[in-house]
């Protein structure tokens, strides 16, 4: 069974493949695989694991260039980025000097293997898996549970590590604009988008993408993915369940929906399960 090796707001890892399911998508339907805003890899691996990628060209883009050069350093570099992950230790202290070393300008000194190592460090101990940086594109997410005695050189951790750099060996990974990579795709492929979601009405919501996604870039995204149907490609879209994002999909869209479990809550009682829409379109 394959896994992420990282903590993700909003991660598929458990339910892409429901989500393939309530479209009503098979395997044999399509050719490439594509996803614009892969994340953590959860919908990948997820899908994977339920038989839809075998056999298939799997594409994977994220603008976020810190977690593409990790999975690119992991398929050639495993055992550099294992010796600088082996040197780090789980205290709050340790957390916020790791954390705050971007802001220093040694930090650029720093070996790729050792910043890749960080990266799993920081998202292993943060405040609920989230990704977050300021406007200096400096990682400023809180140290975890202050209590938390979490081992993170625990065998099971590494022998993941270790698993998810041999998994991940066949994937194309880009760090590019989402609009250049759907691009991409050619008639016959799927492609599957996760994209920050529509804030729920009257919410507050914290979607961690680098940069702007307003509405602007929502209907940006639903137009793409209308051309790319009608270029002769299979389109699927999570978001927010709530008027807006209905809005945005239904009249050229079919639209079903999902029960997930939402987690990104300082409060257990804040962990519950909501809808989220699928919008898709099928050939």
């Amino acid at each position: 069974m394959n896994d992420t090796i990282l903590r993700w707001a909003g991660n598929k890892n458990k339910i892409a493949h429901e989500i393939f399911q309530k479209t009503g998508i098979k395997p044999e339907q399509f050719n490439n695989f594509y996803e614009p805003f892969c994340g953590a890899l959860g919908a990948t691996l997820n899908l994977l694991n339920n038989g839809y990628l075998q056999n298939k060209q799997v594409y994977l883009n994220d603008k976020n260039a810190e977690i593409i050069n990790l999975y690119s350093n992991l398929r050639t570099n495993l055992r550099n980025i294992l010796n600088e992950y082996a040197l780090f230790n789980n205290s709050e202290a340790d957390y916020y000097t790791i954390r705050n070393e971007d802001k220093l300008p040694s930090f650029g000194s720093r070996t790729p293997y050792y910043k890749n190592a960080r990266t799993i460090y920081l998202n292993s101990l943060c405040f609920n898996g989230l990704y977050r940086v300021n406007p200096k594109n400096q990682f400023n997410v809180p140290y975890g549970d202050p209590k938390s005695k979490k081992n993170i050189h625990d065998i099971t951790k590494l022998q993941n590590i270790q698993n998810f750099a041999q998994t991940i060996q066949p994937f194309n990974f880009s760090a590019i604009d989402y609009v250049s990579f759907i691009q991409q795709a050619k008639p016959g492929d799927l492609i599957y988008c996760d994209p920050p979601y529509v804030p729920l009405d009257n919410k507050d919501s914290f979607d961690g993408y680098l940069g702007k996604f307003d509405m602007n870039e929502q209907c940006k995204l639903r137009n793409l993915l209308l051309q790319k149907y009608h270029e002769g490609c299979h389109v699927i879209i999570s978001n927010s369940y709530c008027q807006r994002s209905i809005d945005l999909y239904q009249q050229d869209f079919n639209i079903t929906d999902i029960d997930v479990r939402r987690s990104i809550s300082a409060k257990a009682a804040g962990r519950i399960m909501q809808k989220e829409i699928i919008a898709y379109k099928l050939h």
